[in-house]
């Protein structure tokens, strides 16, 4: 049998974001323009290079690099302005 022991909300721990919510502006638009960054070298990698010479892992590398930043930013963003998921 299984106990399951039920804890007061009040005498709980409290949750502390290891961000501050006033620097959520600024880790938003940062991590949002490095995204932009390697989403505008993907562009420029892409669009300058022949398809004899085009190197695909390089292109899966900045893309998943260029999503991470501008998901994980995204989110920041919307945390910035109070809508929090």
């Amino acid at each position: 049998r299984v106990r399951v022991s039920r804890v007061n909300p009040d005498s709980a721990p409290q949750h502390m974001s290891p961000v501050n919510p006033e620097q959520f502006v600024y880790v938003a638009s940062f991590l949002v323009a490095f995204g932009l960054f390697f989403a505008c070298w993907l562009f420029v990698f892409e669009a300058g290079s022949e398809v004899k010479t085009r190197n695909n892992v390089k292109a899966l590398l900045i893309c998943v690099f260029a999503a991470a930043f501008l998901g994980v930013g995204g989110l920041f963003t919307f945390l910035s302005v109070g809508i929090y998921v």
